[in-house]
Formats: C-alpha cells, sequence, structure tokens
C-alpha cells in the first residue's frame, strides 16, 4: 500500500502539469510519471469557476487510478462539510462520486481491472465519499487518502441508514489513510471512518517550515542537492504537534455546529492560502497568508482560542515540545522551555488560562499577512500578574537563564540573571511593576465607573 500511496502523492504533486483538458499527453513530459497514461481529466465548476478536481490514469501494471485534487482557491467552503454545514453531502462531493460512475460506465466497466481512488487534502475525503457512496463503489479495490480530513456525524447516520452498518464496515475496510506526522489537516471532522489499523503516518520534510506541514512536497525528503526523492517514508507515529490539534478537534465537536463550520472553513483557507518569505540563503523570515484577511483571523481566534486556552491550560506539558517543533529548537531549547514551564505547571489552572489568554490576546494579524505581538499594556499586566509567582520561582532557579542560554541570548545576561543579588533586584523591580500596574489599572477603572455614573445621571 505504500507504493500505491507514493504514486497517489506523484501524481498529487504534478496535478497542475497532468490534468490539463485537451492535453493528455502533458504526463509523458514529467518523467516521475513516466509508464503512466490519462484517460480522463475531471473538470468541475463551482458556480464561479470551471478548474480540474480529477484526473483517471492508468499506471504501468494496468491499475487504473482516480485521483481526486486537493482544496484549490475558490473551493474553501466545501471544507466545513466534516463538521455538519450545510448541505449535506457538500456538492463537491456528489460530483465526486458521480465522476467517478460516469468513468467506470464509460471506460472501465468489464475491463476486469484493478481500481483504486486516491486524493490529497480535500481530494482524499473526496475519494473515501466516492468509495462509500458510488454506484460502482463494490468495483474499488481500495482507497488511499493522504492528509484528508473526517466526516460529519450526518455523513455516518445516513450512510449507515442508506447501505446498513455491515455494508458501511465493508467498504470503510478499503479505505486507508496516509498522514503527514505533522499533517494538521487529517485530524478535523467530528467522525474518521479509516480502520484504525490502516491509519499510516508518513515522515515530514520541511523544506519551507510550516508552510509543509500540509502541502503534498512536505512528504518528500531531498538529496545533498535539493531535488526531490518521490517516495513515502514509514514513521512511528504522529508528532506532538498533531495530537495537540487532534485534541483540540475533540472539543471542536463541542461547539454549535455553526461555530464548527465557520472554524473548519477559515482555517482550511488558512492553511491552503500560505506564502513564504525566504532570504538568500533560504532561511524562512516571515509567513504570508495571502487569502486571509485580519477580520478572518481574529474570528478563527475568538473560535478557537478559548478552546486552545483551556486545553493548554490543563496540558502545559505539550507547550514544550509543540513549540520546539513549530520553530525547530534543538533538543537543548526544548529542555530548557519544558523546564521553565516546569514552574507555571506551580500555578493553578484558573491563573494558567488567564495568563494564555492574555497572551493570545497579544498576537495580531495585519493587512499584509503578518504575525505581530500588538504590545496592549492591559494584556501584558494581565499575563504579568497571573504569571508572576512562577516567573519568580523561575528567576530564583535559574530556569530563565537556562533558556537564555539555549536561545543564543548573550551568556552575560544569562549569567547575571544567575547572581542571587541581582536576582533579588530583578524580583523586587517586577513586583514594584505589577504593583504599580495593578494600582494605575485600579484608579482607571474606578475613574471610567465615575465617569459611567455621571453620564448616566446626566443623559
Amino acid at each position: 500500500m505504500q507504493e500505491r500511496a507514493t504514486s497517489a502523492a506523484k501524481i498529487e504533486y504534478f496535478f497542475q502539469r497532468i490534468a490539463l483538458p485537451n492535453a493528455y499527453g502533458a504526463i509523458t513530459h514529467v518523467p516521475e510519471l513516466y509508464g503512466y497514461s490519462v484517460i480522463n481529466v475531471g473538470m468541475y465548476n463551482n458556480g464561479e469557476r470551471v478548474a480540474p478536481k480529477a484526473i483517471t490514469v492508468r499506471d504501468p501494471n494496468g491499475n487504473i487510478i482516480v485521483h481526486f485534487n486537493g482544496t484549490g482557491d475558490g473551493f474553501w467552503g466545501y471544507n466545513d462539510a466534516a463538521f455538519d454545514a450545510p448541505p449535506q453531502p457538500s456538492p463537491i462531493q456528489v460530483w465526486s462520486a458521480d465522476y467517478f460512475d460516469r468513468i467506470y460506465d464509460r471506460y472501465l466497466r468489464g475491463n476486469n481491472e484493478s481500481i483504486y481512488l486516491t486524493g490529497h487534502s480535500q481530494g482524499g475525503n473526496n475519494a473515501k465519499y466516492a468509495t462509500m457512496r458510488s454506484g460502482n463503489r463494490d468495483s474499488i479495490v481500495n482507497c488511499i487518502a493522504i492528509d484528508a480530513p473526517g466526516f460529519s456525524f450526518q455523513f455516518e447516520r445516513d450512510t449507515v441508514n442508506m447501505y446498513g452498518r455491515d455494508a458501511f464496515n465493508h467498504q470503510s475496510g478499503k479505505i486507508w489513510a496516509f498522514n503527514g506526522t505533522h499533517d494538521f489537516v487529517s485530524p478535523l471532522g467530528q467522525v474518521h471512518i479509516t480502520p484504525e489499523g490502516q491509519v499510516v503516518f508518513i515522515h515530514q520534510y520541511d523544506p519551507e517550515g510550516f508552510k509543509c506541514y500540509h502541502h503534498i512536497r512536505g512528504r518528500f525528503q531531498r538529496d545533498k542537492d535539493g531535488n526531490i526523492i518521490f517516495e513515502l517514508t514509514i514513521a512511528d507515529g504522529p508528532s506532538e504537534f498533531r495530537k495537540l490539534v487532534a485534541a483540540l478537534n475533540e472539543h471542536v465537536s463541542d461547539l454549535p455546529h455553526g461555530q464548527q463550520a465557520r472554524m473548519a472553513y477559515l482555517a482550511m483557507k488558512l492553511a491552503n492560502a500560505i506564502s513564504v518569505v525566504t532570504d538568500d540563503n533560504g532561511v524562512v523570515l516571515n509567513y504570508l497568508w495571502d487569502n486571509v484577511s485580519p477580520e478572518e483571523f481574529d474570528e478563527l481566534l475568538r473560535i478557537v482560542g478559548p478552546i486552545l486556552v483551556d486545553f493548554l491550560a490543563d496540558n502545559p506539558d505539550m507547550i514544550g515540545p509543540v513549540l520546539g517543533e513549530l520553530f525547530g529548537f534543538d533538543q537543548a531549547r526544548i529542555d530548557a522551555i519544558t523546564n521553565l514551564l516546569g514552574h507555571f505547571n506551580n500555578l493553578s489552572v484558573e491563573d494558567r488560562r488567564v495568563a494564555l489568554a492574555a497572551i493570545l490576546n497579544m498576537i495580531t494579524f495585519d493587512e499584509y499577512g503578518k504575525f505581530d505581538i500588538d504590545k496592549n499594556w492591559r494584556d501584558i499586566a494581565d499575563a504579568l500578574i497571573a504569571a508572576w509567582p512562577a516567573v519568580l520561582e523561575a528567576l530564583a532557579n535559574g530556569g530563565l537563564s537556562d533558556l537564555l542560554e539555549a536561545m543564543g541570548i548573550d551568556a552575560r545576561i544569562a549569567l547575571i540573571l544567575k547572581i542571587p543579588k541581582v536576582g533579588q533586584v530583578i524580583v523586587a523591580v517586577a513586583l514594584i511593576i505589577i504593583g504599580v500596574i495593578t494600582i494605575a489599572r485600579w484608579i482607571r477603572d474606578i475613574w471610567n465607573a465615575r465617569g459611567q455614573r455621571y453620564a448616566d445621571a446626566n443623559p
């Protein structure tokens, strides 16, 4: 099955080059797909534009592969079907099953060829849908879905009602899921129908950092000259980051259906609209989300933020490893972060929530698609007041200085923080700052309340 998954990944990688209407010979110009031939290209019209969303090919061994392409610009709205957004099923899911039935009736019926349905991301979900609901589903040998999200509860209920539980289990037993270790799309959805023993994790290679966590090119490693090696390699299991996303997805299911659907739409739009700014040496300088507005990002943060804060407040041990994976920290830095967060664990869960919420509120997203920290003094004060016992304990025990050293900050600064008297001075200054901020906020709140009472009394 690994070989078939590799074939599907290669087709997805070269999809825009080979899925060209009336240009079926284009595949012959792709050496990595030597021996493959195109049977049909499926064009989908979403009412605004027409785009290739599927391709049917014959591989060198005579097997038929019906491959569904991942989400593209203009098709974001279909991803929220995994969270019960109407209509159920989505138009592109219906089209995918119909496309396979048309291809089967026109080209494949009676040929006795082995048929495999494949796809990446939304395309993988469409391949799974066609495997479960197409009229010719019995002819499908296997479905290979790469980084594909799950389904809604309604999909499972309706499919079982249509065909029965035994038939549902039989068809879902044909599905294999190949997910990147860092992929954050495949955990999404209310229900996952792939049998547990048929979920395979594949190594993640990140030449462009976060952008490749979901993009198909992040599934292939490079040789020493930077050339892509078109093979998937099996990993032991998911990364800490993917575990975090999967855990958060469980809590998302508790939201109202409308918020679940909106979250899925915005998250997938964010995931698929990433471009990367690098320097001359290929070092990532910034990520740009070209198709996501600041207002949409704020909306996503409002929906997901409380869930993220509650989860991390209850599971602070996950923060260090996840940060290490996201930012590529070495083990020394991860250990230093974990050690520092050990002091954070001593806070009450409520204080952790206050500190994390304040930090999250400082994250901004501007009209140029850049993340930044909004230096909002109220949020900084909230974070300091909630977390100051942990900060002071970290100072007293050298946790902060160890982190500075591990992060490459000037060793002299880290050394100074280890001097007891200097630490005591810093603690005293920190207490004074916190006290001043607290008193200032208290005075401001009293003044505002007084002004409001005056305004109410003098309309």
